[in-house]
């Protein structure tokens, strides 16, 4: 090669460099729900919603062609999606929506319309997933991480509400120990919880501190637990950490739990937000409930008063009562005796009245 020629091949290699041409240029192309705020979408029956997902490249230097192709085949029969877009062409492909289009460093919108049918049965109703990619060898993704995402929906019919069962344990400690009360929230259904949150009052017992929970915030004397999406057959568990401080009175403390939803919960009777804490090692002790329930005689000897207001003999009386029944014998003969002499006298007074009477008709006759 001459010498004039190895200067034109370098002359046209430098251009090539400086323009750019035929080099892959990088773009860090991103996509994200812009009403997204981590929960699912919820849709009542007969009922439309809408979603726009916004797709960037903020590095890019020029303009290049892209596809955005969104996946329903994990999306039941009850939700029917429609892709639109004023800056893109969207059409099916079996169960993807396509969508393509040309994007700079500005940015562009794709929109999804879902709507739910009228018959739906609640609750969730599957995912749609999106991705994003330059269709163009020319250009070149180095960030794969933000390039997709994926959308919950879930079917809600409101008149039918969320049965959540709330079981709260009993948790028993020595004084000065930290002990942890696990509350279970289970969903029986029909509907997903869309917020559910336990909040206890402020706790005036010295007797307990609270220490910390999950997930909840608060302070030594009330805590605030929160939870989202629930969704039916799901079980959350709360952890909340109580440090017993000393002897309560009554030989156990308590907490009751105010309970808060968005979803109505229509069978509350199910639900025990009452822990209750028992500490050992206190001489307050609550008694026994068999020796709280037993008959035992009274501190003074005194008859306790009976239901009826009357009262009833001591069960170990103090001095000895001769029976009634003994002195029955004496009375009976006495009434005999005197039944008798009575019925002496009677007959005597008929003889003497039957003797007057036959002298008086036979004088003459001695009887």
């Amino acid at each position: 090669m001459s010498f004039a020629h190895a200067a034109v091949a370098m002359g046209l290699s430098a251009a090539v460099a400086l323009s750019g041409v035929g080099l892959p240029q990088q773009a860090d192309l991103r996509v994200r729900d812009l009403s997204s705020n981590g929960e699912p979408l919820y849709l009542s029956p007969g009922v439309s919603g809408t979603r726009l997902l916004e797709v960037t490249a903020p590095d890019a230097a020029w303009e290049f062609p892209f596809e955005m192709i969104i996946d329903l085949s994990r999306l039941d029969g009850r939700i029917s999606v429609v892709t639109e877009s004023t800056q893109a062409t969207c059409a099916e492909n079996g169960s993807q929506r396509v969508c393509r289009g040309w994007l700079g460093s500005g940015g562009m919108t794709v929109g999804l319309r879902m709507t739910v049918s009228a018959d739906a049965s609640p609750g969730p109703a599957g995912t749609i997933g999106y991705r994003v990619r330059p269709t163009s060898g020319e250009v070149t993704d180095p960030n794969s991480g933000n390039d997709s995402g994926s959308l919950e929906l879930d079917v809600m019919r409101r008149e039918l509400g969320a049965d959540m069962e709330l079981t709260t344990p009993d948790v028993t400690g020595r004084v000065g120990q930290t002990v942890t009360a696990s509350i279970k929230v289970h969903n029986k259904g029909p509907n997903t919880q869309m917020s559910y949150t336990l909040r206890s009052p402020h706790i005036a017992d010295p007797a307990i501190q609270i220490v910390s929970g999950k997930p909840c915030s608060g302070s030594s004397s009330s805590i605030r637990c929160a939870m989202k999406a629930i969704r039916p057959g799901e079980t959350r568990t709360v952890t909340i950490d109580f440090k017993l401080t000393g002897c309560p009175p009554a030989g156990k403390s308590f907490v009751v739990f105010a309970m808060e939803w968005v979803m109505e919960d229509p069978n509350q009777q199910n639900s025990d937000p009452r822990v209750d804490l028992h500490a050992t090692g206190c001489t307050n002790a609550p008694v026994p409930e068999a020796a709280v329930n037993a008959v035992t005689p009274s501190p003074t000897g005194q008859a306790e008063p009976s239901p009826t207001g009357q009262a009833e003999p001591s069960p170990t009386p103090s001095t000895s009562i001769q029976p009634i029944a003994s002195s029955r014998p004496a009375f009976a003969v006495a009434g005999w005796v005197i039944a008798l002499a009575g019925l002496l006298v009677v007959a005597a007074a008929i003889a003497g009245w039957a003797i007057w009477r036959y002298r008086r008709h036979h004088p003459t006759r001695d009887l």
